[in-house]
């Protein structure tokens, strides 16, 4: 009786659920014949619990998320009541997918990090690998890279290890997406590629449109930073191939996201129309999903669109929206953009408060992001990536012209500092970029005292940088005039573990 019981466990533990439904129902026919009482009762309770597991996944895939959490709840009450941590552990985990679809991301982060510390009690490595994934995924969305990177380090080493192939491609897709986000494309794509081909192996349609998807953004982003127009057709039809697949599996969020990166496409290439026919379609499909965390960047794409096609008040309003959003929604990495684009409008509009204001908030975000960032950890210029240090020169070049108008004001001086700012940030991630080994016959005892010097200027620049939060507004300011055409941020899509 207790055999069947525990292989009823193990059949749980590795995702068969018929099997574990089978012999949880074995084990309480057979200890109906016995004392054992309260075998049975556990049984009946496993049994429960297996059916409010799989109600509760139906739940969160139709979109009834209050049910989903509701369900899962009491899956994991019972859990703890039988004292099953196996059964425990992976309701917690599924009820964390529920919450992230809701981005509530702070709930999605508590919930993993209680499911990894009852993996790592029960020396479960395949759910200890997939709770190490989910809070990578938390560190992406809050672009905290350096423990992303960790994160889905750790989760591939245990999938490697242990040969969980759906597992690695997952791992493959969310370092590729990370290292995109830090502007290290190459990088990016050899990890992009190596998922598409395991989740092509594994016919899995709806992975291999998000690995497309991914790969398209790497590209795209390649091209940018190396001004080749070919990068840009070859993202596009990356991009349309994502789409096409999405399309017919019916993923309505990813359908969001691809038609958002074509739409960029079509905005570097100048064709505004067409760039605004397409982030309108995503709008209209992430409104419908009431899906925040693509919408603000949309609305953002949308904007800039606008503002290149000198429809300021249309430029503003959508900027105005994606602010918005952000003041509600946790974890908008659009918004350094956002308010770069609105600084830009003001001093078009000779708006120089309203310019200094938003350029100030640019560079905090920026900052704010890049404060999580541990410096040791990576081999990436953050600062270089996209148009951020447009941020800095753009503010600098404003503070200097008010300087010639109001030399009493002290605009030199914080010019000055936003100036050295820039230049120490750019310095540090210059150390960290830097290809060349010069490590080669070094003595171990000096190498190691060097990684601790490189350690200590980390923290010590992390003490120095502003302490200040940004406020998001509820609301934005009147229309602004726009600026030129933008290499606006992409929506690459994290995955968290769904099984």
């Amino acid at each position: 009786m207790d055999c069947r019981y525990n292989l009823a466990i193990l059949y749980w533990n590795v995702g068969n659920l018929e099997e574990s439904k089978t012999n949880f129902s074995e084990a309480a026919d057979l200890a109906q014949y016995s004392p054992l009482a309260e075998l049975k009762t556990r049984s009946l309770s496993a049994i429960r619990i297996l059916s409010l597991y799989q109600a509760g996944k139906a739940f969160r895939i139709e979109g009834n998320y209050q049910q989903s959490i509701g369900t899962f709840s009491e899956a994991i009450a019972l859990s703890k009541k039988i004292q099953c941590p196996e059964m425990e552990l992976k309701c917690m985990r599924l009820l964390s997918l529920t919450y992230w679809e809701l981005n509530n991301f702070d709930k999605f982060y508590q919930l993993n990090m209680e499911a990894l510390n009852i993996a790592e009690l029960l020396n479960h490595d395949r759910e200890k690998g997939r709770c190490l994934n989910n809070l990578g995924a938390y560190y992406s969305k809050q672009d905290n890279y350096g423990s992303a990177l960790s994160s889905y380090e750790k989760a591939l080493n245990i999938a490697i290890e242990r040969n969980y192939t759906e597992d690695v491609a997952i791992s493959f897709l969310n370092l590729g997406g990370t290292w995109s986000d830090l502007g290290n494309y190459e990088r990016s794509l050899e990890y992009l590629k190596k998922a598409l081909n395991l989740d092509i192996g594994l016919r899995d349609k709806s992975n291999v449109a998000k690995d497309l998807n991914n790969i398209g953004i790497a590209i795209r982003l390649k091209g940018l930073n190396n001004d080749r127009r070919e990068d840009l057709k070859d993202a596009e039809k990356a991009f349309r191939q994502s789409l096409e697949i999405a399309e017919e599996v019916g993923d309505r969020s990813l359908e969001t996201q691809v038609l958002n990166n074509i739409g960029s496409i079509y905005a570097d290439l100048y064709q505004f129309y067409d760039a605004l026919n397409c982030f309108k379609q995503a709008a209209s499909i992430a409104e419908k999903n009431n899906d925040d965390s693509y919408l603000g960047m949309v609305y953002n794409n949308i904007g800039i669109t606008y503002s290149n096609l000198n429809n300021y008040e249309e430029s503003s309003r959508y900027y105005d929206l994606a602010l918005e959003l952000s003041s509600t929604y946790k974890g908008g990495t659009f918004v350094w953009e956002t308010y770069l684009e609105l600084a830009n409008l003001d001093k078009k509009q000779a708006d120089y408060d309203g310019a200094l204001r938003n350029y100030r908030n640019s560079v905090a975000s920026i900052e704010d992001i890049r404060t999580r960032i541990k410096l040791e950890d990576l081999k990436a210029s953050y600062l270089g990536t996209d148009k951020r240090l447009e941020a800095y020169q753009n503010l600098i070049n404003l503070l200097v012209t008010l300087h010639r108008t109001t030399p009493s004001k002290g605009y030199d001086k914080e010019a000055f500092n936003y100036l050295e700012r820039a230049k120490a940030r750019a310095f540090l991630d210059s150390l960290e970029v830097a290809q060349v080994d010069i490590s080669t016959g070094v003595n171990p005892v000096l190498a190691n005292r060097e990684r601790e010097i490189m350690r200590d200027i980390s923290r010590s620049y992390n003490r120095l940088l502003p302490k200040t939060k940004i406020k998001f507004p509820a609301k934005s300011r009147r229309a602004r005039i726009s600026s030129s055409l933008s290499k606006e941020r992409l929506g690459c899509r994290v995955r968290p573990m769904r099984t």
